[in-house]
């Protein structure tokens, strides 16, 4: 009896250490690391903003200017939402837990198509071609070129299948290729490496990981002299309503080329925080961290027409949104 005792109480001892250590939730909200007990959101002169972003290139800004201070310098008080996942992060825009979010072009014309008051601030990453690649690649131990691909593995209404269709386009490959919807990078990544697919479209870092561990380049879309993928920051119609609304991008914006410009002099100073912020697998620890030649900007009018006519023979979208009405800093007017 004794026995059967000492086994149930050490049977609920495990289930309640189990219990407390599972995370209950996949979103990190980080308080800005300059906030203080004499600087509260709500201060004098001191603007509120939410912000999701999600483990991508395209958060760097983010996370140093969140850990140098620099929101503050521009009277910013930013709260910082970490979202493992885009749908995730745009579930809480719609919700209205956050204001201003890290997006795409596909993503955010889809939207702002749909009546949903968002428009773009600008242009994050992809000023010059080379800044966030995205590859077609091969599985290791394979000799084929793209005209002898017949599947590509890609992740369907997307930014990647619009990368990987202008690509294609510009590369003149009239053969027909089957799109495998694959959503997950990390299971995109595993399909390519083990051969289960003929081929398929990463972004960094999985891109150069593939190609570190063997996998074979078909294309890349900074080849072509002109930048196909870009990333956005999004704002939303309750954040857009606000008088102060435009005053506070414009202080985001220089808020995150500041941070930018630390992390072009100094890449390697922010290895440590990148690797952990982003979950940049430790296999490319080391070798690899992101390079980043641009700086936030106005989005670009031409990719806005490119992505929106995409959008548009897909099916994707009913009508084709004006620039003009959709971007919140246009083409040549300039932010700072």
């Amino acid at each position: 009896m004794l026995t059967i005792i000492a086994v149930a109480l050490a049977a609920v001892a495990i289930t309640m250490f189990i219990a407390m250590g599972t995370p209950q939730t996949t979103q990190q909200i980080t308080r800005p690391a300059e906030t203080t007990a004499t600087s509260p959101a709500g201060q004098l002169g001191v603007k509120k903003v939410s912000i999701g972003i999600i483990p991508t290139i395209d958060s760097i800004p983010f996370i140093i200017a969140e850990k140098e201070g620099i929101f503050r310098r521009y009277g910013l008080y930013a709260e910082i939402a970490m979202f493992s996942s885009a749908r995730e992060r745009d579930a809480a825009m719609e919700a209205g837990r956050i204001e201003v979010a890290i997006s795409d072009p596909v993503t955010s014309i889809i939207l702002i198509s749909k009546g949903s008051g968002a428009k773009i601030v600008s242009l994050i990453l992809g000023q010059i071609p080379s800044d966030g690649v995205f590859y077609i690649l091969a599985p290791p131990n394979t000799s084929y070129g793209l005209e002898g691909v017949r599947s590509i593995a890609i992740s369907r209404n997307t930014i990647i299948e619009f990368i990987t269709d202008k690509m294609l386009e510009l590369l003149k490959i009239n053969t027909s290729i089957e799109y495998i919807d694959v959503p997950s990078i990390p299971v995109r990544y595993q399909f390519l490496m083990e051969g289960r697919v003929q081929a398929a479209t990463l972004p960094d870092p999985w891109g150069t990981m593939a190609l570190l561990n063997g996998a074979r380049l078909l294309a890349r879309d900074d080849q072509f002299g002109v930048s196909i993928s870009m990333s956005t920051l999004l704002a939303s119609k309750g954040f857009l309503s606000r008088e102060d609304s435009k005053e506070i991008l414009r202080s985001l914006v220089k808020a995150l080329n500041e941070a930018l410009s630390l992390y072009k002099r100094d890449p390697q100073r922010y290895s440590d925080l990148i690797y952990q912020r982003l979950q940049i697998p430790q296999a490319l620890a080391g070798k690899y961290l992101p390079s980043w030649g641009g700086e936030i900007s106005p989005y670009p009018r031409s990719n806005f027409e490119m992505v929106a006519q995409w959008l548009y023979r897909k099916g994707l979208i009913q009508s084709i949104p004006s620039y003009d009405g959709s971007v919140v800093f246009r083409e040549g007017e300039g932010i700072s």
